[in-house]
Parts: C-alpha cells; sequence; structure tokens
C-alpha cells in the first residue's frame, strides 16, 4: 500500500529516539493528543475518543499519533470518495485539498517513510488529474482497519 507505507501499528512510524512507551502511556499520548488535534476532519467526523485496539501494546509515542493522523488521512479519502462517487464536486475538492496537506503535515515529515514519495506519485498526482483510483486503492488497503466499523465509503 502506497500511501500507509507506514501504518499506526508498524514499527517505523516511531522516530529514532523516541523512548519506548507501555501501553497505557501510549493511550494517554493518544487521548491527550486527540483532544487537542487541531487538524480539520470532514463535516460529522470526530476522532474516536478511545485508543484504538492498536495500541495495546508498547510502542514510540509515533504509533499513537500514527493512529490520530491516519484516521485523519483516511477520513479524507473516505470523504473524497463519497463525494467523487455522489458527483458532489465541492465535496471532492475540499477533501482533496486536505489530502493534498497529508505530505507536509508534521507528523508526516517527522513519523512517515517515504523517501521515494510514492503517496505523492501514485495517489495524489493522479487524483490531481482527475483520476481517483490511487486514493480508492489506498483507502480500499489500509482505511478499513483505521476507521474500524465507519471504513466503507
Amino acid at each position: 500500500m502506497t500511501a500507509c507505507a507506514t501504518s499506526p501499528t508498524d514499527d517505523r512510524s516511531a522516530s529514532v529516539g523516541d523512548p519506548v512507551l507501555t501501553a497505557d502511556q501510549l493511550r494517554d499520548v493518544y487521548r491527550n493528543e486527540a483532544e487537542h488535534f487541531a487538524e480539520p476532519l470532514p463535516d460529522g467526523v470526530t476522532l474516536p475518543r478511545d485508543a484504538p485496539s492498536s495500541l495495546r501494546s508498547a510502542g514510540q509515542r509515533g504509533t499513537a499519533l500514527g493512529a490520530i493522523y491516519f484516521y485523519w488521512l483516511c477520513a479524507w479519502e473516505r470523504d473524497y470518495l463519497e463525494g467523487i462517487d455522489a458527483g458532489d464536486e465541492p465535496t471532492a475538492e475540499r477533501a482533496l485539498t486536505e489530502l493534498a496537506r497529508w505530505p507536509t503535515l508534521p507528523f508526516t515529515r517527522q513519523y512517515v517513510d517515504d523517501p521515494e514519495q510514492g503517496w505523492e506519485r501514485d495517489v495524489l498526482a493522479p487524483t490531481r488529474l482527475g483520476d481517483p483510483s490511487g486514493v480508492r486503492s489506498d483507502f480500499a488497503g489500509s482505511c478499513p482497519s483505521v476507521l474500524g466499523s465507519n471504513g466503507a465509503p
């Protein structure tokens, strides 16, 4: 999967030098960061209050942040696909604007391992040209597990 070359449960979502936290500490990081999360989400979408089950074992801070940021990414991918499928251009355009921010977010720059910019090349670039297949593929490959029961567009 291209966009989520580093999934929220992947050890690569940790930064070198980040201390290993207990599962309880990871859940605390998740709750605190989710409570203060300032990135916009699609209309009607909120971050889950409870930490996902992927944070049931020790890990680094990036793992907890990944759970939040990949939820953000998947929520916008879903919103984009729903807009495209419904012929709702304003919704699709708003979602695409947010998706275009993914590579520039501090989380992505610090924690996501994508040195060849595969997500931008395989997902974002075709989408900007009107081809939603990259978003469809990325969403299907990673987002149902990230969004849980709310995953299907």
